[in-house]
């Protein structure tokens, strides 16, 4: 049975001889619970080591120490105060001082022998702030009793061993600081090296606290700044929210008030803290603002205090471009953590420009990249010693490399080349390692007051004399667009008395694009045609674009041939006119009124004329052509009438304008060249008036007869020549016009018209007489058809061919339905052709055509071989193509013949 009372508390030693004393005594059965323990680990830890397994011994340690330790408890044996724990700082001690390496297991056996070394500290009175009294020191005499020198090998080089080490630091106060702050520090450094920082930060905090017993705040606050840092960022709050209270001590007690401020901003801010403190804290941060200058500026980080969660462009249209110079609003919405209300002098925006070519395509920007492939290292291959090898990277844009997530690595592609310029290597490259791969525990302050630094506010979104509530706040911005660019919200800056809250925007930043769009020069018609021969009114605009156009800029317009302009208050027409345009803002449409007159000449048909106004363009220097497609008010046509051996010429003015009615006067038809056609004269069978009115539904006729001196059938003209060839006329109609409203003033119209041919060469008359006997044709019975060709001028063709042409479901030609006549030798020709009526009823004729017959030269003749050219229209005047004839159904007519009417 084992003692129930410990009067050794002598650590293991992994020395085999002392194990040997060990093993006498429990062969004696003299020995207490510790001894065997202490015996079996340090037999198992011996051979662990011998196996090269040391890193097991120290993680089988801690294990063995929790577990003595509650084996004690649960036995109820009698310790002496601080017996356990300097059996276990023995223990611990020896593992140490005989492993190797940094792993989890050591550097939780170096914590564990802190706490126990701590405890120590505290029952001997050897802590800061503490003297030891006769009790203490008689507790340390009375724990160094139950040590045994001899169970530990003394070491050589000035060594201790680990009851030496623990004798010296229970020595005194110096002693222990000296050696705890050693452990300390080891246990820290240990948890750094394997990763484990949040527990090094643990320790940390303890040290903090060792720190300020011993007046010693700052080096407190360096392991509580570093511990806050840590916990923020794995966002630990309760941890952080302790720490953060304990840094305001701290900077309270060494009167910094400005990082006391900063500190108290977190803690009023910081939503793990209760409604208590944070009030506190607040009136806290209320005294030390009263104490400061008026004019001095603290800035502090709004990254709890003041969040921003969104920021949004108020335009009035969707469609609404921001134009350099112009005033730009966002709506800007915040979360306030503080506990109670703060009158806020002003929020700013910083607003920086990040590209400064907003039209830029995404393709240029690849091309450009493509294009700026650089070779630019160059290092010895290893394939072979001659060779080199070309490192070929894409270099990236500024703006691209600034939108990114900074945290993230940005992998890039890079290609290596032989001199041969063959392919060697192809890597992949992280161009922000060093940011990325950085040690977030030990960088920067955790105030932030090191790493935050204001912002360009020359051209910052503002807002003044905000009120912010606790939770969500919206705040309207109102600011300058800058020059042409895309711009970047990159920082807030709340100013509340002579504290500045700062916090960058996170990524991605909200953006905004500021456009430059050039003026465009417009002209407008309006939804009606524009009408040549009559004033047009147009509407020359000025689509502003991102510019101010300012009063008096003026504009050329410059028309083309047949096309002249005024302004609205002149009076006179010219090709060139200098147009002046009041001021006008961005994006809005300035307008002048002016007026185009097209010329209305020789029109003969309703198709539009087209026109070219050309305008002058300040801001491209350039000339812009714009066309004009105009109708005409009036037009005219022609036409070339047939009566006999006498012709008619009738023309008719037409109008297309939808709205108005029109005058017209004067109307006059002459021929041009008279004095190539004497014979030829123009007789007006128009009535006398002295105007007529056209519309868009009733146009103007005139009908003139042409006369000829040469009478018809002679065979000689005035020149005695035998046969006449008709010259080609030209005829000019003449008229003057206004609309019916005296709208406009008279102008005149002109048409000239060309026609030859106009002589009536040959003239036919047909008709069908009866069969011999009948008094009326009768279907199916054979009639004669008579055929009389009469020429009236002479005709340089003198062989005709004549052609029946009949409806075969009323009349079948019995007779040649052609033939050749020649009217050389007389001046008529008769023709008879036996036809048979196939139907009762009134018959239109049978059509004769009469053709010019040119036989083929050098053959023997023959229909086959010749040519049938046809005359024009007016030269063959067929007197009979209108009659009909009245014929009888046959006289033995059935039920079913048809008789039509």
């Amino acid at each position: 049975a084992f003692n129930l009372q410990l009067l050794d508390w002598t650590g293991f030693s992994l020395d085999k001889n002392i194990n040997s004393r060990l093993r006498t005594n429990i062969e004696r059965c003299e020995l207490s619970l510790l001894d065997l323990r202490n015996y079996l680990f340090s037999r198992q830890g011996g051979i662990l080591i011998s196996m090269g397994k040391g890193d097991q011994v120290s993680k089988r340690c801690l294990n063995f120490l929790h577990n003595t330790l509650q084996e004690l408890n649960i036995m109820e044996m009698e310790c002496a105060e601080g017996s356990k724990e300097i059996w276990v700082c023995l223990c611990a001690l020896e593992v140490l001082n005989n492993t190797k390496g940094n792993n989890l297991h050591t550097a939780a056996l170096w914590s564990f022998l802190r706490e126990k070394l701590l405890v120590l500290g505290k029952l001997c009175g050897l802590t800061p702030g503490h003297k030891p009294d006769s009790s203490q020191l008689h507790l340390v005499v009375s724990l160094f009793g139950g040590l045994k020198d001899e169970r530990y090998l003394k070491l050589e080089n000035n060594q201790q061993n680990p009851a030496e080490r623990l004798k010296e630091a229970l020595s005194s106060q110096h002693s222990f600081e000296k050696n705890y702050l050693d452990i300390a520090e080891t246990a820290i450094s240990n948890y750094k090296h394997i990763g484990r920082i949040r527990s090094a930060r643990l320790i940390g905090i303890e040290l903090a606290e060792f720190y300020l017993d011993a007046d010693q705040v700052q080096q407190a606050i360096a392991f509580l700044a570093d511990s806050l840092k840590t916990f923020q960022f794995e966002g630990w709050e309760t941890l952080s929210m302790r720490t953060l209270l304990d840094l305001a001590k701290c900077y309270k007690l060494i009167n910094e008030s400005e990082k006391y401020l900063r500190t108290c901003v977190q803690i009023a801010s910081c939503p793990g803290a209760s409604l208590q403190d944070r009030e506190f804290y607040f009136r806290e941060i209320c005294k030390k603002l009263d104490e400061h200058p008026a004019g001095s500026k603290i800035i502090a980080s709004a990254d709890d205090t003041v969040q921003v969660l969104s920021a949004t462009q108020i335009k009035e249209r969707l469609d609404e471009t921001t134009v350099p110079g112009c005033k730009i609003k966002f709506t800007l919405e915040l979360h306030s953590n503080l506990p109670v209300d703060i009158e806020c002098s002003s929020i700013e925006v910083s607003v920086v420009q990040s590209l400064p070519e907003p039209e830029r395509k995404v393709s240029t920007v690849l091309e450009d990249r493509r294009a700026s492939r650089r070779g630019v290292n160059r290092s010895p291959s290893v394939a072979s010693s001659n060779a080199s090898v070309f490192s070929l990277a894409e270099e990236e844009d500024e703006s691209e490399e600034s939108g990114r997530d900074p945290g993230k690595p940005h992998m890039q592609e890079r290609l290596e080349y032989k001199q041969d310029k063959s392919l060697y290597a192809a890597r992949l490259v992280c161009r922000n390692a060093t940011k990325v791969l950085k040690r977030k525990d030990s960088s920067g302050t955790i105030l932030k007051d090191g790493q935050l630094k204001p912002a360009d506010y020359c051209n910052a979104l503002t807002a003044s004399n905000v009120t912010l509530y606790p939770g969500l706040n919206k705040v309207e911005l109102h600011g300058k667009a800058g020059v042409q660019g895309i711009y970047t919200l990159s920082q807030i800056r709340v100013c509340w008395r002579q504290l500045s809250l700062l916090e960058n925007l996170g990524v991605p930043a909200p953006t905004f694009t500021v456009a430059r769009e050039e003026p465009v020069i417009l002209l407008n018609k309006g939804d009606t045609e524009l009408l040549a021969g009559k004033s047009n009114k147009l509407s020359l605009s000025i689509y502003c674009g991102s510019e101010n156009i300012e009063a008096g800029l003026e504009i050329s317009v410059t028309c083309g041939r047949g096309l002249t302009a005024r302004n609205a208050h002149d009076s006179e027409y010219s090709n060139t006119i200098t147009v002046k345009f009041p001021a006008g803002s961005p994006f809005e449409t300035i307008s002048v009124e002016i007026w185009v007159l097209c010329l209305l000449e020789n029109k003969k048909d309703a198709n539009s004329i087209e026109y070219t106004v050309k305008i002058s363009d300040p801001w491209r220097q350039n000339t812009m052509d714009i066309s004009l497609n105009f109708m005409p008010a009036l037009y005219s046509t022609f036409n070339l009438l047939t009566a006999m051996s006498k012709k008619f010429l009738q023309l008719k003015v037409h109008c297309l304008d939808q709205k108005l009615s029109y005058r017209i006067s004067n109307v006059s038809l002459g021929l041009v060249n008279e004095e190539k056609l004497p014979e030829l004269k123009l007789e007006s069978m128009n009535d006398d008036y002295s105007e007529l009115v056209i519309s868009k539904q009733f146009e103007g006729a005139f009908l003139w007869q042409l006369v000829s001196s040469l009478s018809s059938g002679s065979n000689s003209d005035s020149s005695g020549n035998n046969k006449v060839t008709d010259q080609p006329a030209v005829v000019m109609l003449t008229l003057t016009y206004t609309p019916e409203d005296g709208s406009e003033p008279e102008r005149e119209f002109r048409s000239t018209f060309q026609f030859q041919d106009y002589r009536t060469l040959y003239t036919i008359f047909a008709k069908v007489e009866p069969a011999k006997g009948n008094e009326f044709c009768r279907a199916s019975t054979l009639c004669p058809m008579k055929i009389e060709v009469e020429q009236l001028y002479p005709d340089p063709h003198s062989s005709l061919f004549y052609e029946i042409l009949a409806d075969q479901t009323q009349w079948a030609v019995c007779g040649k339905q052609g033939a050749v006549i020649d009217i050389q030798q007389s001046v008529k020709e008769n023709i008879v052709v036996d036809v048979m009526p196939l139907t009762g009823g009134h018959l239109p004729l049978p059509t004769v055509r009469l053709s010019k017959y040119i036989p083929a030269e050098g053959r023997g003749g023959g229909l086959g071989s010749a040519r049938l050219d046809p005359f024009s229209i007016g030269q063959v005047y067929n007197m009979s193509r209108t009659q009909q004839i009245h014929v009888l159904p046959p006289a033995n007519q059935g039920q079913e013949f048809l008789s039509l009417p």
